[in-house]
């Protein structure tokens, strides 16, 4: 007796339904709420990397004049101007000055040779070049031949020694000035005040209050990194007291 041949029953009929308007809706609001909620997160979380990543250069930075004073009869670097030319170049500058202690050419203080570590990642402006958007204490670096030495400052975890800048207004505005002014820190050198408050408010000389809008990062003479809200920075805070 032959097998009966397999009957093949049709496959159920599967109904498909659209989306309805609601429903779409409903998803859309979900992805909207979702983005408000991820976006602000995103955002944030870039700040923090580019406030993590200024503070890395000033401590590199900091560590750098340690290393350029240990060669230099522990003086720090002149603001402006190098007591003897360096390839026949007389201005030098102190991120210049460092180029051999971050990394860079030893025998080379041409412009180009500087480290990436003084550009401020959260600068309004960018450079294609490392232009500097760091400032340092003039009254430490000077800005002439007379850099002050290192064993003069009494309390080093206290006196800044470089600072966020702000941006040149000149035709160079993608970098800060060399030194900070004696009255762009705000500073009354002749005031017996150590407390004095420093202006905020003061030409393109001055500390750049730039990460968040109230703070700025500074590395002090012991090389520590902190930060500084509006108006909490003092004259102690630069003078290297006496």
């Amino acid at each position: 007796m032959k097998p009966s041949p397999c009957i093949r029953l049709p496959a159920a009929t599967r109904v498909r339904h659209a989306f309805t308007l609601v429903e779409l809706l409903t998803v859309i609001a979900i992805i909207g709420i979702l983005a408000a909620i991820l976006i602000p997160t995103v955002g944030a979380v870039r700040k923090t990397a580019r406030d993590v990543r200024c503070k890395s250069n000033l401590r590199q930075l900091g560590v750098a004049v340690h290393l350029y004073a240990g060669e230099h009869k522990n003086l720090f670097p002149g603001g402006n101007i190098a007591p003897d030319p360096v390839n026949g170049i007389p201005r030098i500058t102190w991120d210049k000055a460092l180029i051999p202690y971050l990394g860079r050419a030893e025998t080379n203080y041409e412009d180009s040779q500087r480290s990436w570590l003084v550009v401020c990642p959260s600068s309004a402006v960018q450079p294609d070049t490392p232009d500097p958007q760091y400032s340092a204490n003039k009254l430490l670096f000077s800005a002439s031949n007379s850099p002050l030495g290192m064993d003069r400052v009494e309390n080093r975890s206290l006196v800044v020694m470089i600072a966020d800048g702000c941006l040149r207004t000149d035709q160079v505005n993608t970098q800060a000035h060399a030194v900070l002014e004696t009255g762009g820190a705000g500073l009354n050198v002749s005031t017996s005040d150590p407390d004095q408050a420093v202006s905020v408010t003061y030409g393109d000389s001055m500390i750049d209050y730039r990460h968040g809008g109230d703070s700025t990062h500074v590395v002090m003479v012991d090389a520590s990194v902190r930060a500084f809200k509006k108006g909490t920075l003092r004259s102690r805070n630069f003078l290297a007291g006496d």
